[in-house]
């Protein structure tokens, strides 16, 4: 099989084909084990995927992904996460290929969503100290932020501890105000109803907001609080 990889016989499959295929193995049981042959075999790299397949990363991505998260999703992401530190260009990279392989929008919108910035989201869990920082994975995907802490647990075991902090409770937090609520309050619409949405859902997860007066007060505290965010 490997003679006929290096001589081509790839080429002559349908990218759509192949994409299917890749994608009925990630389903499977034994998917790392399927990589890992496909890998050996050089057709990874024939297909422009990344090589060698991050087989360790998967294992601890997997055993970190709550129970509604996709582990086809994220064994798919882990499988086509480019090497490449910036953004723009792994986005890029990560592009390619899931349209050579013609995956549909819904298939390459979940991978890209899983693995792009997966790098800078695991230097942000790192970093997090306490629940002011959760709103940084606001919005990001559960098989993301696995992966995120899977490249950051070797580092820290704080990181690990953060995503399973956001798995089991966090990010289920949500605030009983809404936009309408700040409007009637005065806020003038725009971004700061955003910005103080999130502002009254930070102070929640630190325990400051507990009931829909507390988080009205926490959202119309004085200047808006600046936070940090990441491209997601």
């Amino acid at each position: 099989v490997g003679t006929a990889v290096a001589g081509g016989a790839l080429q002559t499959v349908s990218g759509g084909r192949i994409g299917a295929e890749l994608w009925l193995a990630v389903h499977e049981a034994g998917a790392r084990a399927s990589l890992r042959a496909l890998d050996d075999l050089g057709v990874l790299a024939a297909l422009g995927m990344p090589s060698p397949f991050d087989d360790a990363l998967a294992a601890q991505a997997e055993a970190l992904l709550p129970a509604d998260g996709r582990r086809d999703v994220l064994r798919m992401a882990i499988a086509l996460r480019p090497g490449a530190r910036d953004q723009r260009a792994a986005a890029a990279a990560l592009t390619d290929v899931t349209d050579s392989l013609e995956f549909t929008r819904e298939q390459a919108g979940a991978v890209l969503a899983a693995a792009s910035g997966a790098n800078e989201l695991a230097e942000l869990l790192v970093e997090m100290t306490g629940g002011a920082g959760f709103g940084e994975l606001e919005g990001s995907s559960v098989e993301k932020v696995a992966i995120a802490a899977a490249i950051a647990g070797p580092r820290s075991e704080r990181a690990l501890a953060t995503a399973q902090a956001w798995f089991e409770t966090q990010r289920h937090v949500k605030l009983e105000i809404d936009g309408n609520d700040l409007l009637a309050a005065g806020v003038r619409a725009g971004p700061e109803v955003g910005a103080r949405l999130r502002q009254a859902l930070r102070r929640k997860r630190e325990g400051i907001a507990e009931n829909r007066e507390q988080e009205l007060r926490a959202a119309l505290d004085g200047d808006v609080e600046e936070r940090r965010s990441i491209e997601r």
